[in-house]
C-alpha cells in the first residue's frame, strides 16, 4: 500500500542523493542511454527511500512519484526564491522570509536552469526597477545571484550615471536584429551557391526520435519484467520455506508418537 507523506528523513536521503548526481537532479538527459540511465538511476534511489520508510512512518512510493516529489519540491524552492527577490525590489515590504538549509542546496543544484529565476510566465526584469536609467552590469548573471546563499540580497551593480541613447544608437541595435536583404547583383554563380530548401526543423530526426522511444520503452517492459521475476522467485522461495518448516514439524510429531 503506498503511503504518500514523505518523512523528513527521506527528504534528506533525497536530497544527498541528488547532490551527487546533479545531472539527475536537473533533470536533462539526452538520448537513449541518457533517459535509460535515468530510469535505473531512480529505481535504485527509490528502493533506498522506501527501504527507510520506517515503522509507519515515511512514504512508499514508486519511481515516479519520488520523481514528482523533487519535482514539486524544486517547483515550490523556485517561486519561494523569486518572492524574496521580489520583495527585496518592492517599496515597503518587510518580510523576513528566509530559505532554509535544504532549500538553499537545492536553489545551488538547479542554478543553471533558465527557468529558476522566477515565477513561470512572469519576465526575469520583473523584479527589477521600471527606471530605465537603472539597469544591472553585464558582468551579472541572474542565475549567479539565486546562487548565492542568501537570495534576499542583491549582487547587481548599479551604474552612477545615467546613460543616454541617441537615435543613431537606436537604429544601429534594431538593425542588427534584421537580417541584410539579399543583393541584386548577384551573379548566377552565387544564386547556385544558395542554401537549398530543407525539410522543416521539427521534421527532422524524426525516424531516429521514434527508434529511440521504441527502443526506451523495451528496456523499460525489460526492466518490469526483471522486476516481476524476482518478486515471482522471492514468493517461491517463501513458499519453499514454509513446506520445509511443515515438515520438520511433521517430523518431529511423529518422532514423538514413536517415542511413546
Amino acid at each position: 500500500m503506498e503511503r504518500r507523506k514523505a518523512s523528513p528523513e527521506q527528504l534528506n536521503m533525497l536530497l544527498h542523493f541528488l547532490e551527487e548526481d546533479k545531472e539527475l537532479a536537473i533533470g536533462k538527459f539526452t538520448g537513449l542511454e541518457g533517459r535509460i540511465r535515468q530510469t535505473n538511476a531512480w529505481i535504485k534511489i527509490t528502493e533506498k527511500l522506501n527501504a527507510n520508510s520506517g515503522f509507519g512512518s515515511g512514504a512508499i512510493k514508486t519511481p515516479d512519484k519520488w520523481q514528482q516529489t523533487w519535482r514539486d519540491w524544486k517547483s515550490n524552492v523556485k517561486k519561494k526564491a523569486f518572492k524574496i527577490r521580489k520583495n527585496r525590489f518592492t517599496p515597503g515590504c518587510n518580510t523576513n522570509t528566509q530559505l532554509t538549509e535544504a532549500e538553499e542546496k537545492i536553489l545551488r543544484l538547479i542554478c543553471t536552469n533558465t527557468s529558476v529565476f522566477g515565477l513561470a510566465g512572469v519576465p526575469e526584469t520583473s523584479a527589477l526597477p521600471s527606471n530605465p536609467s537603472i539597469v544591472p552590469s553585464q558582468t551579472s548573471d541572474p542565475s549567479e545571484v539565486l546562487c548565492n546563499g542568501d537570495p534576499s540580497t542583491s549582487a547587481m551593480k548599479w551604474p552612477t550615471e545615467t546613460q543616454h541613447y541617441t537615435q543613431a544608437d537606436i537604429d544601429m541595435n534594431l538593425g542588427e536584429g534584421i537580417p541584410p536583404e539579399p543583393d541584386v547583383s548577384m551573379g548566377p554563380s552565387d544564386i547556385l551557391s544558395a542554401p537549398v530548401a530543407t525539410k522543416p526543423i521539427w521534421k527532422r530526426g524524426r525516424p531516429v526520435r521514434l527508434v529511440h522511444d521504441r527502443l526506451l520503452s523495451l528496456e523499460e517492459e525489460r526492466i518490469r519484467i526483471e522486476k516481476q521475476k524476482l518478486l515471482e522467485k522471492k514468493r517461491c522461495n517463501n513458499i519453499r520455506l514454509k513446506m520445509e518448516r511443515d515438515r520438520l514439524e511433521i517430523e518431529r510429531q511423529r518422532n514423538l508418537l514413536l517415542e511413546k
